[in-house]
C-alpha cells in the first residue's frame, strides 16, 4: 500500500512540475492537496498496522506458552526455529522473483486470466508464454482485435532498467469479416515498399506478408535498433509489431502459429 501511495505521489509532483501554469497558485494548491492526501492515507494505513502487530504479538505469545508446555528436546526447538525463518523468507523471495521477471509473469498470468484470447474471426493463434495479453476487442465493423505487450525482466537487462529504457514492444493481431478493397491494399503495399526487408508467411492456402522497417535512426535514445513491423494477407488478416529487435524472432513465431479456424 505505501508503494502504491509513493507511486502516486511521485506521478502526481511529476505532473505539477511538468505542466505549464499561468501562475504559482494552482502549484501550492495541488501540492498542499496532495500532502493532505497523503497524510490521510498514512493516517488510515497507521491504525490496521497497530492491531496487526498487537494481534501478532499475542499469536507469538500463546505460540511460546504452547511450546514451553509441551517441552520439545533442543533438536526439536532447533528445527522449529529454522522453520519459521525459512517461512519469514518466503513472502521475500516471492517479491523479489516477481521483481526480477516481472514481464515474464505479467504474461502467464495475462494467458490465464484471457484463456479465450487465442482465437479471432476466422482464426486461431498461440502466443508465447511470456508475451502480454492487454486487450480482446470487437468492433461493430466487424473486425476483432487481440493486443499486449513484450517485454523483458529486469534480471536480463539491468543496464536498461537504470538508464529508464524499458525494453517493451506492442502487437496486435487484427481480423475483419470483410478485407480492405483491391486498391486500399495495393495502396498499403505500395507505402511499404521501402522497407528493410520483407517476409511471407502460409496461412492455410493463403498468405500474409510482413514488412520490416529499421527504426534506429529515429529513436536513437533506445539501445538497440527498434524495429516496427506490418503484415497483411488480402486486406482481412493484418498484424503490427512495434519494438525490440531482440523480440522480433518470438513474433514471427506468433504468425507462424496462426491457423485457419476451420
Amino acid at each position: 500500500m505505501l508503494i502504491v501511495v509513493l507511486t502516486w505521489v511521485l506521478a502526481v509532483f511529476e505532473w505539477i512540475l511538468t505542466t505549464t501554469w499561468t501562475s504559482n497558485t494552482p502549484i501550492v494548491v495541488l501540492s498542499s492537496l496532495v500532502v493532505l492526501a497523503v497524510a490521510g492515507v498514512a493516517v488510515a494505513v497507521s491504525s490496521p498496522i497497530k492491531r496487526a502487530s498487537r494481534r501478532s504479538l499475542e499469536r507469538e505469545a500463546q505460540r511460546w506458552l504452547v511450546e514451553r508446555q509441551q517441552c520439545p528436546d533442543g533438536a526439536q526447538r532447533l528445527q522449529q526455529r529454522r522453520a519459521r525463518r525459512l517461512t519469514a523468507w518466503v513472502p521475500t523471495l516471492t517479491v523479489l522473483l516477481v521483481f526480477l521477471f516481472f514481464p515474464e509473469v505479467w504474461g502467464a498470468i495475462s494467458h490465464i486470466s484471457n484463456p479465450r484470447y487465442g482465437k479471432i474471426p476466422g482464426f486461431r493463434f498461440c502466443a508465447p508464454a511470456a508475451w502480454i495479453v492487454l486487450d480482446s476487442e470487437n468492433f461493430e465493423d466487424g473486425c476483432s482485435r487481440v493486443m499486449g505487450l513484450v517485454g523483458t525482466g529486469i534480471i536480463f537487462v539491468p543496464g536498461r532498467y537504470l538508464r529508464a529504457d524499458v525494453p517493451l514492444s506492442v502487437w496486435d493481431l487484427t481480423s475483419c469479416s470483410v478485407g480492405l478493397p483491391a486498391n486500399d491494399h495495393q495502396l498499403r503495399a505500395e507505402q511499404n515498399a521501402n522497407a528493410t526487408r520483407s517476409r511471407l508467411f502460409e496461412i492455410g492456402t493463403e498468405q500474409l506478408r510482413c514488412w520490416e522497417f529499421d527504426r534506429s535512426s529515429v529513436r536513437r535514445l533506445r539501445y538497440g535498433p527498434p524495429v516496427e513491423i506490418d503484415c497483411l494477407r488480402s486486406g482481412r488478416l493484418s498484424s503490427h509489431f512495434d519494438g525490440e529487435a531482440d523480440q522480433v524472432p518470438s513474433f514471427y513465431e506468433l504468425l507462424n502459429s496462426v491457423r485457419p479456424d476451420q
